[in-house]
């Protein structure tokens, strides 16, 4: 191939200068031809002597590659023309860009200026033939075609030799290579020769001899290591074993420990608002009857005085009342065991957006969904964690909230259009909310889903199996 290539370029490039090199020279010639007839016919157009001008014409006629030559005067007319009809065929007045050009007859072209004293009086257009630069460029072609052949078929035969001379026992060590490769190392290459490719073959035999040693070594390592991996293993699944029963009794403790917390939760909101609400509300009553009495019994200025500082008690105590109501509605609101979850989500929201003016829209399927004590109640703890995140990082406007139940599951989304969650936030060690929203759903055999786009807000999905999960039946 690269004789090939070297025997084309050789035909290609030099044949294409040498053209090249005709044409220069051929245009040298015509511009110089041009230029003697310009200035030898100058006297003769200046003083209209066409004798003069013929004798200059014939002894340019003696070039047999002058196709033709016209001699204009300063108005375009013909003067005195060599070939008039040739020229007028190829065209000679006609305006080109490029002054010394081709025509499509193979004629070159070119005019020069006629100066008598350095004014123009005329012009000389002279017309080379490219005939002779054509049967030379051909010639040179036809010589250069031999060589280039004589060049291939030299070179190819030299490559033959010299490749049958070095892939015989390359050959033989490829053949040797082959059944190496297949696993038989006791083979080894044969050295014929002190050059390099016996050198190279008794590097290659030393390379084997070590490749088989090396290969014994490796089996011997092999055998410890694959011993070590099974002791490693036994361990492994020794400890993973004793990890994942670790794992179902801290998640069995955890769904314990909610249990009882929200139990707790229950039992002070409702100590709360049956005896500290009742006893407020008694001791607000008797402050107004003992107000009563006071003003009725007597009207002096201790007595206006002591109804005041009554009053003021008693607003203190109405507030506490107020103060003591909503504590227990955080602790346990009464709406998600009275009415259920929807009603729930519906105060919660309506509450959230009463103290963050955050809107919230809550949509909430036409049918009503029976949902569980515990299953409720982790939404609803899922759902006030997810508002609380929102409240702390947000920095929303507007909140989405979207509760149905699809397949046998529980869904309950929440979308927001604040500044969005990163990835490595979801997944952070100190996103104790998140890791407790997850540790809810997980526990009733549900998921939640956390996704978040910089600058377009955040979606929280949480998908939780509406029948009960073998944790909650074993407990």
């Amino acid at each position: 191939m690269v004789v090939g290539i070297i025997s084309l370029f050789i035909y290609v490039y030099f044949p294409e200068k040498l053209a090249d090199e005709h044409l220069r020279a051929l245009l040298n010639r015509t511009q110089s031809i041009a230029k003697m007839t310009s200035y030898t016919i100058a006297s003769a157009l200046f003083f209209d002597d066409r004798l003069a001008a013929l004798e200059v014409l014939a002894s340019a006629r003696q070039n047999v590659d002058i196709v033709y030559l016209v001699v204009l005067d300063d108005s375009g007319r013909v003067f005195i023309a060599h070939g008039l009809e040739k020229a007028e065929r190829d065209n000679f007045r006609r305006p080109r860009a490029d002054p010394e050009a081709v025509s499509d007859q193979g004629i070159l072209l070119t005019t020069t200026p006629v100066i008598h004293d350095r004014r123009i009086i005329g012009r000389v257009c002279l017309g080379m033939s490219l005939a002779s630069v054509r049967a030379q460029i051909n010639t040179t072609q036809k010589t250069i075609l031999l060589v280039s052949f004589l060049v291939f078929v030299v070179g190819v035969a030299l490559v033959y030799g010299l490749t049958t001379m070095l892939t015989s026992p390359l050959a033989h060590m490829v053949e040797t290579v082959r059944r190496i490769t297949s696993g038989d190392l006791t083979q080894r290459a044969s050295v014929s020769s002190r050059d390099e490719v016996g050198e190279l073959a008794s590097a290659f035999n030393e390379m084997v001899a070590n490749l088989a040693s090396a290969q014994q070594q490796l089996r011997d390592i092999n055998a410890e290591l694959e011993k070590r991996v099974e002791d490693r293993t036994e361990q492994l699944v020794r400890s993973e074993e004793a990890l994942r029963r670790s794992g179902e009794h801290l998640r069995a403790l955890s769904t314990h420990l909610q249990r009882i917390r929200e139990e707790e939760r229950t039992y002070i909101a409702r100590e709360i608002h049956d005896e500290l609400g009742q006893t407020l509300t008694a001791m607000n009553i008797d402050l107004a009857v003992v107000e009563k009495q006071l003003l009725k019994a007597d009207t002096s200025t201790a007595v206006t005085q002591a109804i005041q500082k009554m009053r003021a008690l008693s607003q203190l105590v109405e507030a506490t009342i107020q103060k003591t109501r909503r504590l227990a509605l955080e602790l346990r609101p009464d709406v998600l065991d009275s009415l259920g979850l929807e009603a729930a989500l519906e105060w919660q929201a309506r509450e959230f957006q009463r103290r963050t003016n955050i809107q919230c829209d809550l949509q909430l399927q036409r049918t009503s969904l029976k949902v569980d004590e515990p299953k409720s109640t982790a939404i609803f703890r899922i759902f006030q964690e997810s508002l609380t995140n929102i409240v702390r990082h947000a920095e929303a406007t507007k909140i989405e909230i979207r509760l149905e139940e699809a397949g046998g599951v529980l869904i309950l989304e929440i979308r927001d259009n604040g500044k969005g969650i990163n990835q490595s936030d979801i997944v952070a060690v100190r996103s104790l909310g998140i890791i407790g929203m997850r540790e809810r759903a997980s526990s009733l055999g549900g998921d939640v889903r956390i996704h978040g786009i910089p600058g377009k807000g955040t979606s929280v999905t949480v998908e939780i199996p509406l029948q009960g999960t073998e944790s909650e039946q074993r407990s």
